[in-house]
């Protein structure tokens, strides 16, 4: 994938969430950084089964992250950041 790629899918899925002002986050810088991502990682008692992933967050809040699968070109994980009790 291009970084403009995952900045796209980063972009529809705060838009999606709905839960911030979409404009004050997409409007900024953005952190994309590429690497592996377990997919069996909250998984007990299971192996590893790592996938090339790009993480993104807004230079305005890291709270907001993101994980893309780089060769499916899909969400893996989205967080908004707020934990509700």
């Amino acid at each position: 994938m291009k970084e403009d790629d995952v900045v796209k899918m980063f972009i529809n899925a705060v838009k999606e969430d709905g839960f911030y002002d979409a404009e004050f986050i997409i409007n900024g810088c953005f952190n994309v950084e590429f690497g592996y991502y377990d997919l069996n990682a909250s998984i007990s008692f299971t192996d590893a089964k790592y996938v090339k992933a790009w993480k993104i967050t807004s230079s305005f809040t890291e709270e907001v992250v993101a994980y893309i699968n780089d060769e499916k070109s899909e969400l893996i994980y989205y967080f908004n950041g707020i934990y509700i009790d």
